[in-house]
């Protein structure tokens, strides 16, 4: 599995580690673990840092295809990438560029960098 996530309630957060390149299925389990925690909306940090560069242009594309069909309508929180490399930067890039993304979105080499903009981003509550 080249999908790892952890989402936090609390935080409203969830942090997702991708290594290799991820299939529509995987996306799809993902997608639906957000979907049963009603977590959609909640902020988002990918790490893409161990990401291989055996991840091509199609597989971005296959990627973004799969995420947006599988999240369809509904409200989606802000997205960090975290890339420490500078393959990892340009696979954000290339990433970026392809799904042209319509919510928050923005590519750090930090990933604290990444959860104080996330951060800066959260409503308060009360």
């Amino acid at each position: 599995m080249s999908l790892k996530w952890a989402i936090s309630p609390e935080q409203e957060t969830v942090a997702v580690l991708v290594t290799d390149p991820t299939t529509p299925d995987e996306v799809t389990a993902f997608v639906r673990a957000l979907r049963e925690a009603n977590a959609m909306g909640y902020r988002k940090v990918l790490d893409i840092t161990l990401m291989a560069r055996t991840w091509t242009g199609g597989d971005l594309q296959t990627l973004a295809w799969a995420f947006e069909k599988a999240a369809g309508q509904g409200p989606r929180g802000p997205v960090a990438i975290v890339a420490r490399s500078h393959v990892a930067q340009e696979l954000a890039a290339e990433y970026a560029a392809i799904s042209k993304p319509t919510r928050p979105f923005a590519v750090f080499a930090e990933s604290d960098e990444a959860r104080r903009w996330l951060d800066s981003l959260m409503e308060p509550k009360g």
